[in-house]
């Protein structure tokens, strides 16, 4: 299995149009640069897609033993990966039979049946405790493992096991070659919220790349590589950027319309 790097990934957008064996590079006209690019985009987007497909295809407690089990603070766990088809709907009963109001996903129960999405079940000889759900992606350019859901029952909590399984997802994240593990929380969620707390506490962090506009959500992540980090920072900059000269000229264009407004008196 082949896995591509970021710099593989971005540098396919890049377009270098040269003459091999030529002194002198021959002038691309605008047809053959916007052919150039388009075919760019294309590679790109191939590229992207294959890295994910090859991320789908790892197999967690296969290549990390270690994560297959759970044995401490009073726990017997077993650990079993399943994707979304495995993942059978009296199991995603269970997890939500177990859950508070605030602690179920914004999206319900249905949020968790794409077909793309795969999860680490804690289970005990008669029942599962805990829960993680997540899927490949990318934040921008940055292929990342974005957690969808994380979840312990109560019985269980304070024991390790939330923590547990988040360590096995960084490290599927780092066997798969993401670039970090994302997770989108609901904006409403102050600093003290438990389960952003705990993510704080495993050195998640704001991310620079936030959504645009009103949003329900707020992106926190852990970036393992520095070059991805700063292409987001930088990807960042420049929305921010942009958004101020938007901000700008529309209030330009209002002081306009009052002043267009104000000579019709």
């Amino acid at each position: 299995m082949t896995w591509l790097p970021l710099s593989r990934v971005i540098q396919a957008k890049k377009v270098l149009v040269s003459k091999s064996g030529n002194s002198v590079a021959k002038k691309s006209t605008p047809a053959q640069e916007k052919k150039a690019a388009r075919k760019a985009e294309i590679a790109a987007a191939k590229a992207q897609a294959d890295l994910v497909k090859n991320a789908s295809a790892f197999l967690p407690m296969t290549s990390l033993p270690q994560y297959a089990k759970y044995a401490s603070n009073g726990l017997e766990l077993e650990i079993e990966h399943l994707n979304a088809e495995a993942m059978t709907p009296e199991l995603r009963e269970a997890a939500f039979g177990q859950m508070e109001e605030g602690e179920r996903p914004a999206g319900g129960m249905a949020s968790l049946s794409d077909e793309n999405m795969q999860f680490l079940v804690a289970k005990t000889a008669s029942n599962a405790v805990g829960f993680a759900a997540f899927h490949y992606g990318f934040l921008d350019e940055v292929n990342v493992l974005s957690l969808d859901w994380i979840f312990v029952s109560p019985d269980s909590r304070r024991k390790g096991l939330g923590k547990f399984l988040q360590e096995a997802l960084e490290l599927t994240a780092q066997q798969t070659q993401m670039k970090g593990v994302v997770a989108a929380v609901p904006q409403a969620w102050s600093s003290t919220h438990p389960s952003k707390r705990f993510l704080f506490e495993l050195e998640f962090k704001m991310d620079a790349m936030q959504p645009q506009g009103k949003s329900a959500v707020q992106i926190i992540s852990k970036i393992y590589d520095a070059e991805a980090q700063e292409l987001l920072v930088h990807r960042a900059e420049a929305m921010k950027k942009a958004d101020k000269a938007k901000t700008k000229l529309s209030r330009s264009a209002f002081a306009d319309a009052n002043m267009g407004a104000g000579s019709l008196c």
